[in-house]
């Protein structure tokens, strides 16, 4: 009886034990499951449909006239517990009210997606078969690496046309009865792209009676206007009398010379000029704009004058799109500082930043070391950081760019921003600085003119000065361009004053200002010289003529061409050509020493690098020449030699007959192959260590992409039935022996 007291007690706490044992193995799987599985509503897309401007939204109304352009958009907001994977895909329907552009009839609509943090990086392609209207995302690794694992997004745009599906009027779009209305559309393709727009204005629609009318219409960017193709018709498609056109590169004007009774309609086309590239939306814009100066208040009657003068109708945009765009992202948020010169905007290699909390905390690495310290712009001007958790931060400059200067105020030496959990683009924003003004020298350059002819004036003499009547330089004389330049000046202000005019003029008094400073580095001024009265200035130009000629001929030469360069070897002049005279002349060269330079032979001439020197005079005309010999004409070919006849062929000899063939015997039986005892010690490790697919095998071998199978549940499973098992053939045993033991004793 002892023992079956035992026995009973023993089955009772195994099967207590098995009993928790059990329960705590389900809530794992349970906790397990809930922890990495999403609710999949997320993978049903928002869908939004905007007008053409992509101003308004038109998702709600239920049929859309085929006059109306549109962007279909949809989007996904992908939970940070979601799980994605390779070749994930997403499905979604496009709108029955709307009717994307296929690029080409016949082939399905393929869109790229992008990242959002970097356009090169495709993540997935979204697909809608032609003629259909359910497309598939499908993406690559891109969501399941680090990165890009919190704030998921995905956005897919595809342009198109409305559709009315219900067969009630959606409004004729032009035709909202309003007194000017503007559309487009496409009207040409390459097989890939449109080609050509046709737009269309109408005008008057209520048949009132308007007089004065001009419209005015403006073709946006990427199109080229076809003047041959405008139009102008009545109601019935007369053509309207009375209209004057009026034509620029970009616009025209329509004047009508009558009043008008009808509604009147404007069709032209354009030619679209815009580049395209792949995974873009475009949209070509054009305006028309109408005045009047009077209209009947019915229809037939006299055109009452507008009080106050014409009625400017409002400007009606008709917008053309065309293409589609898909991108992603996901990350904890990103920020690009952008180091610029404060004046040109040019990028600055070279400032130290740290990058703090907006109180001015840093932010601590896992062992609580300071991150994101001295940071320095690269040679784009840039500090790039990623993967920045959601909240408020702030660039310090510690250091400025070499020759700059950090700003004045410490405020000025920081910028704040913000990262957002619904962030998607890096936040990017320019940091400027200021030249250090001890770095900055600049170049100034005079220009000294005569009043009477406007010609330059050489010889005229100034002092250079501060504008406080400090000399810099005396004694500066204008040359023979009439000009004086004087550099590494540094900033500050200055001023040239005349202390002697050149002969037959006066000197001018007044005092020429300027300064050097960031925004100006290299000024340039001028001064005007008076004519002396009574007096008579002589002319000091003179003129040159060069004859070029053949070497042996003396033939002239035309298409020679010549630089004119001074005494110091100053290019004056360039592409001077000799005419078909074999002449270049130079007129109201003033007098000194010049010399002519040969840069081009004429055609079959050799080069001449001999200069051509002259001495000019005042009023003197000099001649001077120059040759060139004619290039080789190479060796002059000899007349082939005819060819000799070709001797008779040899007679072949007379074949023999064939020997009989030996019969075969019998072979030998062949040896048992000697198989060796260790494998072939010549394969190399790499060959011997990776494993070779089979022909024709699709499997992507990607070390880092290795997926294991997850088998915590399924031993979990496994361990709970095989305990159970177990258990219950031990109760079944005891309760055996406990049956066998009581019919013993009932015996005794």
């Amino acid at each position: 009886m002892d023992q079956t007291k035992k026995n009973k007690s023993t089955v009772l706490i195994m099967l207590l034990v098995f009993g928790i044992s059990l329960i705590g193995n389900l809530f794992n799987v349970i906790n397990t499951n809930a922890d990495t599985v999403s609710d999949d509503s997320w993978k049903t897309p928002k869908m939004v449909i905007l007008d053409g401007s992509g101003k308004e939204d038109i998702t709600d109304k239920p049929d859309l006239s085929g006059f109306t352009s549109l962007k279909a958009n949809f989007y996904w907001d992908i939970p940070d517990d979601a799980t994605i994977t390779d070749g994930e895909t997403l499905n979604f329907q496009i709108p029955d009210n709307v009717q994307i552009n296929f690029d080409k009839e016949g082939v399905d609509k393929v869109v790229k997606l992008t990242s959002g943090d970097n356009n090169d990086d495709v993540i997935g392609q979204a697909v809608v078969p032609y003629g259909t209207r359910e497309g598939a995302v499908t993406l690559n690794d891109y969501f399941t690496l680090t990165a890009h694992n919190t704030n998921r997004k995905i956005e897919l745009s595809f342009s198109g046309r409305g559709l009315n599906t219900s067969g009630e009027n959606p409004g004729t779009d032009p035709g909202d009865k309003a007194f000017m209305v503007k559309t487009g559309w496409n009207n040409g393709s390459d097989g890939n792209n449109p080609t050509k727009l046709t737009w269309q204005t109408v005008l008057n629609q209520n048949n009132k009676t308007v007089s004065g009318l001009v419209v005015n219409d403006t073709i946006g960017d990427g199109q080229k206007f076809d003047p041959k193709s405008i139009t102008i018709q009545d109601s019935k498609h007369n053509d309207i009398e009375g209209v004057n056109i009026d034509y620029t590169s970009n616009s025209f004007t329509l004047t009508f010379t009558k009043p008008i009774t009808d509604k009147i309609d404007v069709l032209y086309n354009t030619d679209i000029t815009t580049t395209f590239v792949p995974n873009d939306i475009y949209s070509w814009v054009n305006d028309v704009l109408s005045t009047y100066t009077g209209i009947s208040d019915e229809v037939g009657g006299e055109p009452a004058a507008v009080p106050g003068g014409p009625i400017k109708n409002y400007t009606p945009t008709a917008i053309v799109n065309w293409g589609a765009s898909g991108s992603g992202s996901g990350h904890n948020g990103s920020v690009v500082l952008n180091k610029v010169d404060a004046v040109t905007g040019d990028p600055l290699q070279g400032a130290v930043f740290n990058l703090v909390r907006s109180d001015g905390s840093t932010l601590n690495d896992a062992s609580g070391n300071p991150k994101y310290q001295n940071l320095t712009t690269n040679s784009n001007g840039q500090i790039d950081i990623a993967n920045l958790p959601v909240g408020k931060y702030k660039f310090v400059e510690t250091k400025a760019p070499n020759n700059y200067l950090l700003n004045s105020s410490e405020t000025d030496n920081e910028h704040e921003f913000e990262i957002t959990a619904s962030q998607q683009l890096p936040i990017e924003f320019n940091f400027p600085n200021h030249r250090d003004p001890s770095t900055i020298s600049g170049t100034v350059t005079l220009n000294k003119i005569a009043s009477d002819t406007g010609k330059a004036l050489s010889g005229a003499k100034f002092d250079l000065q501060k504008s406080d009547g400090t000399t810099v330089a005396k004694g500066l004389s204008t040359d023979d361009d009439g000009q004086i330049s004087y550099g590494n000046l540094p900033v500050g202000d200055y001023q040239f004053v005349e202390t002697s005019a050149p002969d037959g003029y006066d000197i001018n008094n007044s005092k020429l200002n300027f300064s050097i400073f960031e925004k100006q580095e290299n000024p340039e001024v001028s001064m005007v010289d008076q004519k002396k009265t009574g007096t008579s200035v002589p002319d000091n130009t003179g003129k040159v003529v060069l004859t070029k000629s053949d070497s042996k001929t003396k033939s002239v030469l035309q298409g020679a061409v010549f630089r004119l360069e001074n005494s110091d070897g100053k290019v004056l002049q360039n592409d001077l050509t000799t005419d078909s005279s074999g002449q270049i002349t130079v007129d109201n060269l003033p007098a000194g020493k010049y010399r002519f330079v040969e840069t081009k032979a004429p055609e079959n001439y050799i080069l001449n690098e001999n200069p051509v020197s002259f001495d000019l005079k005042a009023g003197a005309i000099v001649n001077v020449s120059a040759v060139n010999d004619k290039e080789d004409a190479g060796t002059i070919p000899v007349d082939p030699t005819d060819p000799t006849d070709p001797t008779n062929p040899i007679n072949p000899v007379a074949p023999t007959d064939p020997i009989n063939p030996v019969d075969p015997t019998d072979p030998l039986n062949p040896e048992s192959p000697n198989l060796p005892n260790n494998p072939n010690s010549s394969i190399s490790q790499s060959e011997s260590n990776n494993p070779v697919l089979p022909q024709g095998s699709s499997t992507n071998y990607r070390n880092d992409q290795a997926k294991l199978p997850q088998t915590n549940a399924i031993r979990s499973t496994f361990a709970s039935v095989s305990g159970a098992l177990i258990l219950l053939m031990i109760t079944l045993e005891l309760l055996t022996k406990k049956h066998v033991f009581s019919e013993k004793v009932s015996q005794k």
